[in-house]
Parts: C-alpha cells; structure tokens; sequence
C-alpha cells in the first residue's frame, strides 16, 4: 500500500499553507489533509471559538479525535456531546447529521478508511 503524508501530523502551521482547505468562510473552519492514500485519509479540522462545522458523512465509518480546545459533537439534532482534547467518536457510516461545535478554538483529527 502506497502512503502520502501530506503534513506533519501534530504540528499546527502558524498560517494556512497549500495543503489547507479554508471552508466556506461562514463556518470559521480550516481543512488540513495530513494523510491521504487509497484506503486511509487523516484531516485535522481547526474550527474558529463560537463557531461550528458540518462533517460530510463518509459510506465507511470514520473516527473523530479531539487534538486541542473544547466544543462539542452533535450527532442528532437532540444529542449534544462535549468533545476536548483527548475524547474520541466512531461515528458510524449511517451518520447523516454530525455538527462540531467549539466552545474554543477546537482541533480534531478525522480518521476515513
């Protein structure tokens, strides 16, 4: 299996480099793709303080780890959970509707296989 790191995997760049997707500027979100080949990709998402993210379901199950700050993850519209560094979701292929919410700057890895 071929691998590409894209980006260090930890380390936050002071500013967006080419490897950054800005997201639509109402989100207050950043897209960083740290690793990507046919069977993995890893994204860190940087999501502004009071500010929130839709997550693009996936048709595999994907893995949301909390890197820095503190928010939450709404995996219903009536379920909100708090998300911090250090928590992780497995969010399942028939998640339809996941928000990321931070309370702070938030840092999350995704994890698609």
């Amino acid at each position: 299996m071929e691998c590409t790191v894209v980006a260090p995997f930890l380390e936050k760049p002071a500013m967006p480099q080419g490897e950054s997707t800005p997201l639509p500027a109402e989100t207050g979100a950043l897209r960083d793709e740290l690793l990507k080949c046919p069977y993995l990709a890893i994204e860190r998402i940087s999501i502004a303080p009071g500010r929130s993210h839709s997550v693009v379901p996936h048709d595999s199950p994907s893995l949301v780890i909390g890197v820095s700050g503190e928010g939450s993850i709404r995996l219903e519209p009536s379920r909100r959970e708090g998300l911090k560094a250090g928590d992780a979701w497995l969010l399942p292929s028939s998640a339809s509707s996941v928000v990321l919410e931070s309370k702070e700057e938030l840092s999350v890895l995704r994890i698609t296989y």
